[in-house]
């Protein structure tokens, strides 16, 4: 029985050891190649940072206190020379800042190194992940509360909080969840300076986010006028014009 107790102890010492080396063969990355940083303001342009429960004014003069902000981020891709280098697979990122949640940072191992001048993204989730809520890539999941509850497929930006209702003279419900194939947006920003990718490195694009826009540019919303209920259950001029907003309200501040 001893010798048998010692044959066991020996072969689950080499099976730790084998283990081990291939740790060291393939060894998972802790240093990310490139940060994507999604800094979620109101009016980055003016100062204004964006407070989960602060009080904001439109250019209509609505006065809103929005309490989250949420999208979804994916297809993410960098380009050089117009020409696609790398695409990112499982690309479906959650970025989000409520009272009790802020994730803003998207970090990628496996970008190739090279030089960058060119990003692009989508907000949304596209035609083939947004009616099927089984095909669960990257960090699409329909229990975060980004997914509709009376139709299939996810929302893909979204302000919860409350608008001043002159009617009623009170602060009353604000709902702005988009959706719809028609109104997944992509963007394909310059970088300010090329970006230069080096194995090993942790590089930075940091983008700065003007929520503000999603009512006052390049389109005036009167959120009073839509009662505070802004959600994408068709398309409408309504919806055309808060999409056409939020497509414009990314901006590259800086690369590292």
């Amino acid at each position: 029985m001893f010798k048998k107790i010692l044959a066991m102890a020996a072969i689950a010492a080499l099976m730790t050891f084998i283990a081990c080396n291939d740790d060291d063969d393939n060894p998972v990355p802790t240093i990310p190649d490139l940060t994507l940083h999604f800094d979620l303001k109101w009016d980055p342009m003016m100062g204004v940072e964006f407070n989960p429960g602060g009080t904001y004014t439109t250019a209509s003069g609505d006065s809103l206190i929005i309490s989250e902000v949420r999208m979804w981020i994916s297809n993410v891709k960098l380009y050089n020379d117009d020409s696609l280098v790398w695409t990112d697979t499982e690309s479906f990122y959650l970025v989000e800042k409520t009272s009790t949640k802020e994730r803003e940072m998207i970090k990628f191992y496996d970008v190739p190194a090279g030089d960058y001048d060119e990003i692009e993204f989508s907000v949304g989730v596209d035609s083939a992940h947004n009616y099927s809520l089984d095909q669960k890539e990257g960090e699409l999941d329909e229990n975060v509360g980004m997914s509709w509850n009376w139709n299939t497929g996810y929302k893909f930006y979204v302000q919860n909080g409350e608008y001043f209702d002159s009617d009623s003279m009170s602060f009353q419900p604000l709902r702005l969840h988009s959706g719809l194939d028609t109104y997944y947006v992509t963007n394909n920003i310059s970088l300010p300076n090329t970006l230069t990718v080096r194995k090993g490195g942790d590089h930075l694009i940091h983008v700065m986010t003007a929520n503000g826009k999603t009512y006052n540019m390049p389109n005036v919303i009167d959120v009073g006028a839509a009662k505070g209920e802004m959600q994408f259950f068709a398309p409408s001029p309504l919806f055309d014009d808060i999409a056409e907003n939020y497509s414009t309200m990314f901006m590259v501040h800086h690369v590292e």
